[in-house]
C-alpha cells in the first residue's frame, strides 16, 4: 500500500511510483445541475421534466395499486357469496387409509 500511495504522508498529486492520485473535490457542489442543458434555463427544464416524470409514475403506481385492491376485494367477495362454494366447504372430509406394510 505504501508503494502504491507513496511512502510520505504529505498530500501530493503523484506518488513515488508515478501513479496519479485523484484530486479531492467538494461533493456538495451542485453548479453542474444549474448549468445543465443549453442556455441559462436548461436546468429548470431538466427539473420540470423529472418532476413530471415522477408524478406520472406515482399516479400510475397508485392507480395500479387501487385497481389490484378492487379486483382482490371483488374476487374474494364473489367467492364468499356463491352458494356452491359455501356448501362444498361444509361437506369436505378427510379420508385416511392405513394399510399394511
Amino acid at each position: 500500500m505504501k508503494q502504491f500511495f507513496g511512502a510520505s504522508s504529505a498530500a501530493t498529486s503523484t506518488s513515488s511510483s508515478g501513479v496519479a492520485l485523484p484530486k479531492a473535490m467538494n461533493s456538495n457542489d451542485t453548479s453542474w445541475w444549474r448549468t445543465a442543458g443549453a442556455g441559462g434555463g436548461g436546468g429548470d427544464h431538466v427539473r420540470h421534466v423529472l418532476l413530471v416524470a415522477s408524478l406520472v409514475c406515482g399516479v400510475t403506481g397508485l392507480g395500479l395499486l387501487v385497481t389490484s385492491a378492487l379486483i382482490f376485494y371483488f374476487m374474494r367477495h364473489k367467492n364468499q357469496s356463491s352458494p356452491s362454494s359455501t356448501t362444498d366447504n361444509n361437506h369436505r372430509s378427510i379420508v385416511v387409509y392405513a394399510g399394511k406394510n
